[in-house]
């Protein structure tokens, strides 16, 4: 029983004891006082349940969503046209608004020591001191690309990886970042979405060598940061569910239906991808494992679970998005529609943390992707970021 309750019941007891006396003068100042003495009573109790209900706002006023983030905000220092801040400091500001902590961004060897033996810091002390500075948790991704003296001549090259040719120099390049910033990475990955040879020139054997050497150098150098298994794209994650009939049709640059997933399914691009996923998968050293997840929300459930079955390691989505502009119509107001269904699905898994893609619409993105932003290249607010704030906030 509430202490309210236990009053009132209390108090309902002597008032009946004191309408059968046969004092009744007396019955009405003793019917005075002890409604004078509820009424006190219960205004202290009220008055703590207020500060109790006030406590609480405090409390939820604190960051609940603490799984989500940013993929890849600007953060370039040179300032935004028509305003008289840098990207960063953009940046900066609309994570404080959105009530994150969570970002992720790349990390290039091949611009950052293009001449054997000489680093070149300056842009990624920059966005490290602001790591650091603001306490964001960071998700660093090590590019597969190299410097030219690093890799291996074509084919074992292509504009967005290459094997490189020997560990040694890869292993003091990542020694160098991790002594560099000791508190300032959270977690770690080598490559992107490395399943098909177009993102990882390398075969699954290289591909899991290189990602045990990050591994292996991180446990020595700095332990406290957890290495993350390179992402699994959107469409590896479609073919594996199609090819393994747990989708009926699905579309990523293109649509393809039950006959040509039959079709496909049984083509040597399709059984290469699929082998070098086992390889990786069972001879990979890794904390947590990362996919990308865009557009079709309906079956992230599925493609989530297509991954917790080959691991027990927890699963993180570095990059969430969409619509697909090869087949959605798009406008700010169903994009806005979609990013909310896109949030409450993602809450509905069991991940680790998840980053949306992206803040602003610039810089790199795929064609079916480039609106898949909160501001547009103008760095105006589209509706999806209320969407996003809202999730964030509430």
């Amino acid at each position: 029983m509430s202490p309210y309750a236990f009053w009132m019941s209390v108090s309902r007891e002597k008032i009946q004891m004191i309408e059968n006396d046969q004092f009744k003068w007396i019955n009405l100042m003793l019917v005075t006082k002890y409604y004078i003495v509820n009424f006190l009573i219960i205004s202290v109790l009220l008055s703590c349940s207020s500060t109790q209900d006030l406590t609480s706002r405090d409390l939820s006023s604190e960051r609940k969503e603490k799984w989500l983030g940013i993929s890849y905000p600007p953060l370039r220092m040179r300032k935004i046209p028509h305003r008289d801040l840098t990207e960063l400091e953009f940046s900066e500001g609309v994570i404080e608004r959105l009530d994150v902590n969570l970002v992720t961004f790349s990390e290039y060897w091949d611009v950052r020591e293009v001449t054997k033996g000489t680093f070149n810091w300056k842009s990624l002390d920059q966005r490290m001191e602001w790591v650091k500075r603001k306490k964001l948790d960071l998700l660093l991704r090590i590019n597969s690309t190299g410097p030219k003296w690093a890799c291996q001549d074509y084919p074992a090259q292509n504009s967005h990886s290459c094997v490189y040719k020997s560990e040694r120099y890869f292993v003091r390049y990542i020694e160098a970042i991790l002594k560099r910033y000791p508190k300032s990475i959270k977690q770690i990955q080598f490559g992107n979405e490395w399943q098909t040879q177009k993102r990882y020139v390398g075969t699954g054997e290289d591909y899991s060598r290189f990602n045990n050497i990050l591994f292996d150098t991180v446990k020595r150098f700095a332990p406290n940061i957890k290495v993350s298994l390179g992402a699994f794209s959107i469409g590896s994650l479609q073919w594996l569910a199609a090819c393994s009939g747990k989708i009926e049709e699905f579309s990523n640059v293109e649509y393809f239906g039950p006959d040509r997933i039959k079709q496909h399914c049984k083509k040597k691009r399709y059984i290469r991808m699929r082998d070098k996923i086992k390889y990786v998968l069972k001879h990979s050293k890794f904390d947590t494992i990362d996919i990308h997840l865009y557009d079709d929300a309906e079956n992230w459930p599925i493609y989530h679970a297509l991954i917790a079955s080959r691991t027990s390691k927890p699963i993180v989505v570095s990059e969430f998005g969409g619509p697909n502009l090869f087949f959605e119509n798009y406008s700010d107001e169903y994009q806005a529609k979609r990013l909310q269904i896109y949030l409450e699905t993602l809450k509905s898994l069991d991940i680790l943390e998840a980053y949306y893609f992206k803040l602003v619409e610039a810089g790199q993105a795929h064609p079916m992707h480039k609106k898949s932003t909160l501001f547009n290249r103008n760095f105006i607010e589209k509706p999806a970021f209320m969407t996003f704030w809202n999730f964030t906030n509430r």
